[in-house]
């Protein structure tokens, strides 16, 4: 289990909002058992917990209905409140071929599940922000394993709208 410890140097403003980390791992990814829902299959990682919120990772290691060879995650929020986070995906790359690591980064208003509201987000919807492609992430496994660092963090309060006078 690894662990990044955190040094403060100096004292942070009141509005800095902390990230919180999850390194969500698929063991023998290349093989492993999908389930098939629309047509699309896709390995769902177990339930992690991030700001008192239920979320969980779904990778679709075939891809999706683009056929472009990418690779889509989506974020799925399963608890019963709405939040407002910023997130974002690191795919960890290990490998002595020194591959960089690949990031995305989105903001979403998440709603409850079942809610008429969308309640994830995640890469296959918008062409850009494709992940990586499943070449790329199969060049990243470390002994089999596929790395995903998952990042989330507290939107700051809504700006509210003000019309100019006149």
């Amino acid at each position: 289990s690894s662990h990044i410890a955190t040094v403060d140097v100096g004292t942070p403003p009141q509005s800095f909002k902390e990230w919180e980390q999850t390194e969500v791992r698929y063991h023998g990814f290349v093989d492993a058992p999908t389930t098939t829902r629309l047509g699309y299959s896709y390995i769902q990682s177990p339930e992690f917990t991030c700001f008192g919120h239920r979320w969980c990772l779904r990778v679709y290691p075939d891809g999706d209905e683009n056929e472009d060879g990418m690779v889509p995650l989506y974020l799925h929020h399963m608890s019963d409140e709405a939040i407002e986070v910023q997130f974002s995906f690191t795919l960890k790359n290990y490998s002595e071929r020194g591959g960089k690591n690949h990031f995305l980064t989105g903001e979403c208003l998440f709603q409850p599940p079942g809610d008429e509201c969308v309640d994830f987000w995640g890469t296959g919807d918008f062409d850009d922000f494709d992940f990586a492609t499943r070449e790329q992430i199969i060049d990243s496994l470390v002994d089999g394993t596929l790395i995903i660092e998952v990042g989330i963090r507290q939107s700051s309060e809504p700006a509210i709208a003000t019309l100019p006078s006149f």
